[in-house]
């Protein structure tokens, strides 16, 4: 091998590294470091509506029986980071959703 050669393949390698050095700096710092931009960004998502999405009509088999309908449901959710005591939330859920 010539000698540059080596020295175009070492440059490469040191790039390659200090990129994902950077790469993993930043990540480290995006889930170590507070940030309140994050911060609000996720409780706009944990707080905002879903979607509604629209009916659809019914599916049928060639008896006209129905397949396939839409339905109302409720939905529940919680952030399992911010619950405190996780037996109580959940005897308490499962109480009421049976």
């Amino acid at each position: 091998m010539d000698k540059n050669f080596r020295i175009r393949l070492g440059v490469s390698f040191l790039c390659i590294a200090l990129l994902g050095a950077g790469v993993m700096l930043r990540a480290g710092l995006l889930m170590l470091v507070p940030s309140a931009r994050l911060e609000s960004a996720m409780n706009r998502q944990f707080r905002q509506e879903p979607p509604r999405m629209p009916r659809r009509g019914y599916m049928v088999d060639r008896n006209k029986e129905s397949i396939a309908v839409s339905m109302e449901v409720k939905s529940l959710f919680a952030n399992p980071g911010k619950i405190k005591n996780k037996g109580e939330v959940a005897e308490r859920l499962g109480k009421l959703l049976h």
